[in-house]
Protein backbone atom coordinates (compact mmCIF):
# COMPACT_ATOMS: atom_id res chain seq x y z
CA UNK A 1 0.00 0.00 0.00
CA UNK A 2 2.86 2.22 0.49
CA UNK A 3 5.25 1.55 -2.74
CA UNK A 4 1.52 2.23 -4.52
CA UNK A 5 0.61 5.73 -2.65
CA UNK A 6 4.53 6.84 -3.43
CA UNK A 7 3.81 6.29 -6.49
CA UNK A 8 0.77 7.85 -6.68
CA UNK A 9 1.04 11.70 -8.27
CA UNK A 10 0.27 15.08 -6.28
CA UNK A 11 -2.84 15.72 -8.05
CA UNK A 12 -3.92 11.92 -7.47
CA UNK A 13 -3.27 12.39 -3.81
CA UNK A 14 -5.33 15.31 -4.07
CA UNK A 15 -8.65 13.88 -5.78
CA UNK A 16 -8.61 10.52 -3.57
CA UNK A 17 -8.43 12.50 -0.63
CA UNK A 18 -11.15 14.60 -1.40
CA UNK A 19 -13.60 11.88 -3.01
CA UNK A 20 -12.52 9.92 0.59
CA UNK A 21 -13.76 13.20 2.17
CA UNK A 22 -16.94 13.74 0.44
CA UNK A 23 -17.82 10.08 0.51
CA UNK A 24 -17.51 10.26 4.35
CA UNK A 25 -19.66 13.15 4.72
CA UNK A 26 -22.42 11.29 2.47
CA UNK A 27 -22.29 8.57 4.68
CA UNK A 28 -22.45 10.72 7.74
CA UNK A 29 -25.78 11.81 6.03
CA UNK A 30 -27.31 8.22 5.96
CA UNK A 31 -29.06 6.16 8.87
CA UNK A 32 -29.47 2.25 8.71
CA UNK A 33 -31.97 1.32 11.16
CA UNK A 34 -32.54 -2.76 11.71
CA UNK A 35 -35.33 -3.39 13.65
CA UNK A 36 -35.95 -6.89 14.27
CA UNK A 37 -39.45 -8.17 15.32
CA UNK A 38 -41.34 -11.26 16.11
CA UNK A 39 -42.06 -13.80 13.80
CA UNK A 40 -38.48 -13.51 11.87
CA UNK A 41 -39.59 -10.01 10.81
CA UNK A 42 -37.32 -6.87 9.94
CA UNK A 43 -37.91 -3.46 9.02
CA UNK A 44 -34.90 -1.91 7.49
CA UNK A 45 -35.28 1.61 7.70
CA UNK A 46 -32.56 4.21 5.49
CA UNK A 47 -33.21 7.61 6.27
CA UNK A 48 -31.10 10.07 4.37
CA UNK A 49 -30.40 13.68 5.38
CA UNK A 50 -28.73 15.42 2.28
CA UNK A 51 -30.98 18.06 1.68
CA UNK A 52 -34.22 16.93 2.64
CA UNK A 53 -35.42 14.04 4.89
CA UNK A 54 -35.54 10.82 2.26
CA UNK A 55 -36.54 7.51 4.15
CA UNK A 56 -37.04 4.11 2.60
CA UNK A 57 -38.71 1.34 4.53
CA UNK A 58 -38.03 -2.51 3.44
CA UNK A 59 -39.68 -5.67 4.96
CA UNK A 60 -37.26 -8.51 5.38
CA UNK A 61 -37.15 -11.79 6.92
CA UNK A 62 -34.28 -13.06 9.16
CA UNK A 63 -33.65 -16.61 10.77
CA UNK A 64 -31.04 -18.35 12.59
CA UNK A 65 -29.46 -21.65 11.21
CA UNK A 66 -28.72 -24.10 12.51
CA UNK A 67 -25.39 -22.94 13.55
CA UNK A 68 -27.03 -19.95 15.22
CA UNK A 69 -25.97 -17.88 12.43
CA UNK A 70 -28.26 -15.13 11.88
CA UNK A 71 -29.21 -14.73 7.91
CA UNK A 72 -30.81 -11.67 6.38
CA UNK A 73 -32.61 -12.24 3.18
CA UNK A 74 -31.85 -10.45 0.08
CA UNK A 75 -33.47 -7.01 -1.18
CA UNK A 76 -33.51 -6.38 -5.12
CA UNK A 77 -36.14 -2.96 -6.01
CA UNK A 78 -35.68 -0.20 -7.91
CA UNK A 79 -34.81 1.50 -4.15
CA UNK A 80 -32.60 -0.55 -2.35
CA UNK A 81 -30.21 -3.13 -2.84
CA UNK A 82 -29.09 -5.61 -0.66
CA UNK A 83 -27.09 -8.56 -1.09
CA UNK A 84 -26.14 -10.92 1.88
CA UNK A 85 -24.74 -14.04 0.68
CA UNK A 86 -22.95 -14.50 4.43
CA UNK A 87 -24.79 -14.54 7.93
CA UNK A 88 -24.48 -12.41 11.20
CA UNK A 89 -23.05 -13.54 14.73
CA UNK A 90 -22.97 -11.76 17.95
CA UNK A 91 -19.84 -11.50 19.22
CA UNK A 92 -19.40 -8.54 22.31
CA UNK A 93 -22.72 -7.38 21.70
CA UNK A 94 -22.53 -5.79 18.04
CA UNK A 95 -23.31 -8.13 15.40
CA UNK A 96 -20.64 -8.52 12.77
CA UNK A 97 -20.47 -10.13 8.99
CA UNK A 98 -19.03 -12.84 7.59
CA UNK A 99 -19.11 -14.07 3.59
CA UNK A 100 -20.20 -16.93 2.98
CA UNK A 101 -17.25 -18.44 3.50
CA UNK A 102 -16.86 -17.54 6.96
CA UNK A 103 -14.85 -14.70 6.33
CA UNK A 104 -14.62 -11.89 8.67
CA UNK A 105 -16.08 -8.49 6.78
CA UNK A 106 -14.30 -6.17 8.51
CA UNK A 107 -16.23 -3.03 7.80
CA UNK A 108 -19.44 -4.37 8.12
CA UNK A 109 -21.15 -4.53 11.45
CA UNK A 110 -24.70 -3.75 13.53
CA UNK A 111 -24.43 -1.91 16.43
CA UNK A 112 -27.21 -1.49 19.16
CA UNK A 113 -28.24 2.04 19.69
Amino acid sequence: MKEAADDRSFIENVLISGVSDMVESILNEVTVTFDFQKNNELVLTIAITIEDTETEVENLKWNLNSKNQLIIEDIDNDQVQLQNEGFWLLKNGVLINFDEQGDFQEHVYLVRE
